[in-house]
């Protein structure tokens, strides 16, 4: 909600195949403008740029695990 204009780009894309299971890492970026309201406050108009991570552990083709990773702090600065 914060940002409707966003545009997600999947830039790498890394799978390793485990005992057990397959991980796979996804590196991926968001361009938007921050002007919707939603969790990051009142809207700004300001652009946004985000770099992030996500790791997903996939099981017998269902993800059992997902953890993602992104710069809070630095998206907080550009808002």
């Amino acid at each position: 909600a914060s940002f409707p204009d966003a545009r997600v780009s999947v830039d790498h894309v890394g799978v390793v195949e485990c005992p057990g299971g397959t991980d796979i890492a996804v590196r991926w970026t968001l361009a938007g403008t921050h002007s919707g309201a939603g969790l990051y406050g009142t809207p700004t108009g300001r652009d946004v740029y985000l770099l992030a991570v996500s790791h997903w552990r996939v099981v017998d083709g269902v993800i059992t695990d997902e953890v993602t990773i992104y710069d809070e702090v630095a998206l907080w600065r550009q808002i």
